[in-house]
């Protein structure tokens, strides 16, 4: 038990996560959140001022761990008293659930052992940096993405998703046209077999031999949900906790190479 609840390993993986996220927080949250609209908005303006400041020391990685919680929880704060009990739809949205709760998780991780004010901090006082700390909170992630996965799938088990993909489409690329029925089979073809990869990936995310396949599967649905449907930061919050999936001496080595870091053979 001890050893699944302790993986060591390199911080640069849950620090590029740590960077993202905020960006996406700015993204969603932005223009919903201006001081302007907040105004007479009872818990608008004291959440306004605290999703923008823990998401900007998120960002900078300062206070890192207890900034990733002030975001995440200032992020749910949104999603709970402005979405389902303020009533606002653009507030009670799954995405932005997604980005609260994920950033909670990633709290739990040392997540400001890279690239971070801390560590800078940390080098001017002469402490130790290396870039290692304990990754077990990195499994909430993937569990994370795996619950939304199945959830989503079950949500669209009904024998109606078809028609539902149908009408989305017709919104956002088709219009009210009439269509060929060869398109709209292709259509109801689609819709389907998007709920089959969401039932398939979890599995294949979470067992390492089809891992790699199921990374590169599910970047590419992403990709196709973004550019077809209107969802928001999903997509983008999805591929960026894909990271959690992702070996993290694999991704030091990725950015080494990024920065132009030295290969440790040379």
């Amino acid at each position: 038990m001890s050893q699944v609840l302790t993986h060591v390993g390199s911080t640069r993986a849950v620090s590029v996560v740590r960077i993202l996220l905020p960006l996406l927080v700015w993204t969603e949250l932005g223009k919903l959140l201006r001081l302007v609209e907040s105004l007479g908005v009872p818990w608008k303006v004291p959440l306004s001022f605290a999703v923008g400041v823990s998401s900007l020391a998120m960002l900078l990685g300062w206070h890192a761990r207890l900034a990733s919680l002030a975001t995440g929880a200032s992020v749910l704060g949104c999603w709970w008293l402005l979405g389902e009990v303020g009533g606002d739809i653009d507030f009670v949205r799954h995405h932005v659930y997604a980005l609260g709760i994920a950033t909670v998780w990633l709290s739990l991780t040392p997540c400001g052992g890279s690239f971070s004010v801390d560590r800078a901090l940390a080098t001017r006082r002469g402490q130790p940096t290396e870039e290692t700390g304990d990754l077990w909170a990195t499994l909430l992630i993937r569990m994370q993405v795996v619950a939304i996965y199945l959830f989503a799938a079950y949500d669209k088990t009904d024998g109606v998703f078809g028609a539902h993909y149908e009408q989305a489409m017709r919104a956002h690329l088709f219009g009210s046209d009439r269509l060929p029925q060869t398109v709209l089979d292709a259509l109801h073809t689609v819709a389907y077999a998007s709920v089959a990869l969401e039932w398939l990936l979890p599995l294949a995310l979470l067992w390492r031999p089809t891992r790699s396949v199921a990374l590169i599967a599910g970047v590419g649905f992403h990709f196709l949900v973004y550019w077809t449907l209107s969802v928001g930061t999903f997509s983008s919050t999805m591929v960026v906790l894909y990271l959690a999936f992702v070996d993290p001496q694999v991704v030091h080595r990725w950015v080494g190479f990024a920065l132009g870091e030295p290969s440790p053979r040379s």
